[in-house]
């Protein structure tokens, strides 16, 4: 798995997420077939492996379960069609390198956390425990 990748785990493990890790459809697919739990969020990057799309994961994970509270799809494309057609798939789109407190506050709202925003880490310690399904 890229660094980027790794490191987005670790953020939101810190977060009190479970994050399932998948570097394809198909270890997606693999991994969501053994959760106890269908993710709550699905996080995944636009452009994967030979040639696959977080579209296309997204669209296939649709149809072997649940559907995720919310899915997100993170890119660096910019080109009007690809924005338009994360969009029009329904998916929340993120644009790399999205910010920290960015992906927090979507995930905070996705999650319904109760959040104590005293707290300087912006209630990072206090999320509670959802799936997070993460397809870098």
């Amino acid at each position: 798995m890229p660094c980027c990748g790794r490191a987005m785990g670790l953020l939101l493990s810190e977060w009190g997420l479970v994050v399932i890790k998948a570097a394809s459809g198909d270890e997606a697919g693999i991994a969501l077939a053994r959760a106890e739990r269908w993710p709550d969020v699905i996080l995944a990057d636009y452009r994967l492996r030979r040639g696959e799309t977080g579209l296309d994961v997204m669209a296939t994970l649709a149809t072997k379960a649940g559907a995720a509270r919310r899915t997100f799809i993170l890119t660096r494309d910019t080109a009007p069609e690809i924005l338009q057609a994360i969009r029009s798939a329904g998916h929340e789109l993120l644009q790399k390198s999205v910010m920290p407190s960015v992906l927090f506050g979507k995930l905070e709202e996705a999650l319904a956390w109760e959040v104590d925003s005293s707290k300087p880490s912006r209630g990072m310690d206090a999320a509670p425990e959802e799936e997070c399904q993460h397809v870098p």
